[in-house]
């Protein structure tokens, strides 16, 4: 399932979802994204290692780690192994939608690159 807040404007954008790493990878290779939210535990291979084989891939898509596993070592495995940012899924309502902006480029006061062009 995927839901997108409304407190979240990502105008001019798509939401594509994919049920596992691999789903995730055909995706990419055929529509491209800016950013992906990844999740610690899925059926295929852990978040962790989806993480990397996206940033190997798709070194322009950024990944956002989201988990209830939120202790320092998942954290900073999840940064290790190239994540953008991490979100706790205990606070993914307050902190996401600014996470994703920044990640974007979307924050108050920064522009896109296709807003610089």
């Amino acid at each position: 399932m995927c839901v997108v807040s409304s407190r979240v404007t990502l105008t001019d954008s798509r939401v594509l979802c994919a049920a596992s790493v691999e789903e995730a990878l055909e995706t990419l290779a055929q529509a491209g994204a800016d950013v992906v939210l990844m999740d610690i535990g899925l059926p295929d291979v852990d978040g962790i290692e989806g993480t990397r084989l996206i940033r190997a891939r798709a070194p322009q898509t950024a990944v956002v780690m989201l988990s209830i596993l939120d202790d320092r070592a998942h954290v900073a495995e999840a940064m290790g192994a190239g994540a953008a940012a991490f979100v706790s899924k205990s606070r993914m309502r307050s902190e996401l939608p600014a996470v994703l902006r920044k990640v974007l480029g979307r924050e108050e006061g920064v522009k896109s690159a296709s807003e610089e062009r």
